[in-house]
Formats: structure tokens, C-alpha cells, sequence
């Protein structure tokens, strides 16, 4: 069916209508773009902006009516105010409305035009028709870009395809006023040519961005199990160095106990203490239940000792058997290592470290604070290394991160001006 006029003027407020039409569109492609502070307060104004559109008149140039281009463009600057993102974001967020916009409108007509509908059906048909319409396609797209979490970002790689959409929502714009009678067959290809458009602006460079990252992640998760497994065997040679070492230090105090007890000069005799002492360091080492965990916080314990660093631990070792040896291994050296880094800048009591592993009810919770008065933060919002060797100690927390969501569970990440907080906690 044709346009009727006095659906034209049901359908709202000729190029207002567009206006918001467009704006709307915009919105809901930008639900995961960053608002500023005062987004929800501005944009009653940016969609009253537009109010002076219903009074505009027929703007002809070369035989087209620019008065859409200048709804266009009038979207574009309402909406760099409202976003904390490149305009680059926005204008392309905005080409992609138009194409949704454009959807939208022909394929209420189409509908129009398949149903046994005439001027005299009473009036509020046709509004339900169209609100009806409009709520399901942008509902739907707004209920995609939301649950997927989808962005423009990638977009920004591809100026190339930014420009082919722009030639193709021209070519639309320009097809869309020399037809002169509308059909479905005509309506049909314009709403192809704007799915292609948004296809060729958003889909194709979206998956392709989407593609890298997966190979990133990849490459990423394959150095991660290499470093896991590269701890797991350092660990394993410090068990065997250190029953060698236990054997050795036995020996070594019987052989002590026994020339203190022969020899009586006082001054011999204090040096021999002094030398048990010594020794008598590696004796305190953890008994937890769990080999593993013992091994990692004996040997964590002697470094935090030789640093001068009070290292306090509560740990169910039996709890952290759902884990695999390697990933025990790797957690905790990792939680450990960096706690250790950051507790050698500070002095006094404040080198201090506690670690608590806790089960309860069907949750196990790993918590870990020090003391800390600088911990930067990265894009993850993960504490950046200190270390000169970025490229491997970077993954430090990236590594517990990986085996913390291997097995399920939640981490979380506090700090304020002096105190470092890690807490992990797990499903049983």
C-alpha cells in the first residue's frame, strides 16, 4: 500500500519522526558504549533537540531532499556529548543506525503492504502495527549487542570498510528517492542493501576482530600451561633438593650435639650455638596435609625469612586436593612470589605477608594481603609487575586468574593506599 498521507501524519512528526527514529537506533547500538556522568541527564535535551525538525521544510538539492543528511548529521553531534568515545565510534555507530532506522521503516511497509489493510481500517491499527514492529527489531538488537557484549572498537582497523559503508548508505539514500512507486519487491532491496551495509560496517570486521582475539588467547593460554608446568618442575627438583638437604642438616646436628657436649670452652661452645641456630631454620617447614602445598610454603617461608619478611599462613592443605598438583603448585607460587616482590619495598612490621586457606560449608576461599603503598593498575585492572622481565612475569596473576576460572571460581582483586588484598573463592 502507499504511503497514506494521514498516516504520514499519525506516524508521528514528519522529519522529527526520523530524528527520533535514528536517535533511538543510535541507543540501542551504543548500549555498551562508555557514558559520561551526565548521559541520563542530557539525554531528554538531545531528544528534544530535534523538535524543530517537524518544521522543516523541503530542502531540494540537484532534485534530493537533504533534509535527511541533516537529521544525520545533527545525530552525530548530539551524540558526541553523551559518549566517552572516539567520534571515529560514533560517526560509524551512527551509519549502522541509519541502516537499522532504514530496516526498520521498510519492513513495516512491507508488512503493510501483504496485510488486507485499506485507508478506512480505523487509524490505531496501523500505529500498533508500527510501534509493534519497531519494538521487536530494535528490542531484539538491543538485546544482542547487550547480551554479547558487542563493541565498535574493531572498527577502527578497518578505515577501508568505513568508507565502502559510507558509499553504500549513499547509494541507499539516493535509490530510496528515485524510486517512484514503492513496492515490496523495492522495499525488499533497499532493506538487503542496508543489512549489507551494516553486515559490511559491523558483522565481517567484528568476526574477523573476534578471530585474532581467539588465536590471542590461544597463544596466550599455551604460554600460561608452559609456565604452569615449568613451576610444577621447579618445584618438584626443590622436594628433592630439599630431602637431600634434610638428610645433610640431620647429620650435621647430631655431629654438633655431640662436640658441644666434649667441648666446654665458652667461646666454642657459643659459635656452636650460633651454628645450630643456623640450621635449626630448616626444620620449621609446613605440615599442612598436602605434600605439595608444604613444599611451596616451606620454600616461600625460607625466602621470607633470609628477606626478613613475616610471612603468617592458616591452611587447610586437604581442601586444596580438587586441584592438580601443577595447579597448586602454580597458584600458590604465583600468589606468593608476588606478595613476596611487594612486601621487600616496605619496612619494619610492615613486611608482612598472611595467607589463609579456609573451606566452609561447600566454598574454599584463598585470601592473601600485605602491606603495599604503590600497585598500578593495567587495563585487566590487575596490578602491573615491578620486574624488568615484563613479558614473562606479566603473567604472574594472569596465570592465578586462569587456573582460578579453570576450576570455577571468582577472583577478586582490593587495595588502598597501604594494604594489598587477594581473595579467590571457589565452588566444592
Amino acid at each position: 500500500m502507499e504511503e497514506f498521507s494521514f498516516i504520514s501524519k499519525i506516524l508521528f512528526l514528519g522529519s522529527y519522526q526520523f530524528y527520533l527514529e535514528l536517535a533511538l537506533a543510535f541507543l540501542v547500538l551504543a548500549v555498551n558504549f562508555k557514558k559520561r556522568k551526565y548521559f541520563y541527564y542530557f539525554l531528554p535535551l538531545v531528544l528534544a533537540i530535534g523538535i524543530p525538525y517537524y518544521f522543516l521544510p523541503f530542502i531540494e538539492v540537484l532534485g534530493f531532499n537533504i533534509g535527511y543528511l541533516l537529521v544525520f548529521a545533527t545525530i552525530i553531534i548530539v551524540m558526541i556529548p553523551l559518549y566517552d568515545m572516539k567520534i571515529s565510534y560514533i560517526v560509524v555507530n551512527a551509519l549502522v543506525a541509519f541502516s537499522l532506522q532504514h530496516i526498520t521503516w521498510n519492513l513495516m511497509y512491507i508488512l503493510l503492504d501483504v496485510l488486507p489493510l485499506t485507508p478506512d481500517h480505523p487509524q490505531y491499527i496501523f500505529i500498533l502495527i508500527m510501534i509493534s514492529v519497531y519494538i521487536l527489531i530494535y528490542g531484539f538488537t538491543l538485546f544482542f549487542f547487550w547480551r554479547f557484549k558487542v563493541k565498535l572498537s574493531h572498527l577502527s582497523r578497518n578505515p577501508m570498510v568505513i568508507t565502502l559503508g559510507i558509499i553504500n548508505i549513499v547509494i541507499v539514500f539516493i535509490l530510496s528517492q528515485l524510486i517512484g512507486t514503492w513496492t515490496p519487491v523495492t522495499r525488499s532491496y533497499t532493506v538487503i542493501s542496508s543489512l549489507l551495509c551494516s553486515i559490511l560496517l559491523y558483522v565481517y570486521p567484528y568476526s574477523r576482530a573476534s578471530y585474532e582475539r581467539r588465536k590471542e588467547l590461544v597463544l596466550e593460554k599455551q604460554m600460561l600451561e608452559r609456565l604452569i608446568e615449568l613451576q610444577a618442575r621447579e618445584n618438584e627438583t626443590y622436594r628433592e633438593t630439599r630431602e637431600i638437604l634434610n638428610m645433610k642438616y640431620h647429620d650435621l646436628k647430631h655431629q654438633l650435639d655431640v662436640l658441644s657436649e666434649i667441648e666446654n670452652r665458652n667461646e666454642m661452645i657459643e659459635n656452636i650455638k650460633d651454628i645450630k641456630n643456623k640450621v635449626y631454620v630448616y626444620d620449621a617447614y609446613a605440615s599442612t596435609g598436602n605434600t605439595v602445598v608444604d613444599i611451596v610454603l616451606t620454600q616461600k617461608s625460607l625466602i621470607c625469612s633470609s628477606k626478613d619478611i613475616r610471612f603468617t599462613y592458616i591452611v587447610d592443605g586437604e581442601a586444596l586436593k580438587v586441584f592438580s598438583n601443577n595447579d597448586i603448585a602454580s597458584l600458590l607460587g604465583n600468589i606468593l612470589d608476588n606478595a613476596i616482590e611487594a612486601a621487600e619495598k616496605e619496612e619494619g612490621d610492615y613486611r608482612l605477608i598472611k595467607l589463609n586457606i579456609t573451606k566452609n560449608n561447600k566454598v574454599l576461599t584463598i585470601s592473601q594481603s600485605n602491606y603495599t603503598k604503590n600497585h598500578p593498575m593495567n587495563d585487566d585492572e590487575l596490578p602491573k609487575t615491578t620486574k624488568m622481565d615484563k613479558g614473562i612475569h606479566g603473567y604472574g596473576l594472569k596465570s592465578i586468574k586462569y587456573i582460578t576460572e579453570k576450576y570455577g571460581g571468582e577472583m577478586d582483586i582490593k587495595f588502598d593506599a597501604e594494604t594489598f588484598r587477594l581473595n579467590l573463592v571457589f565452588p566444592l
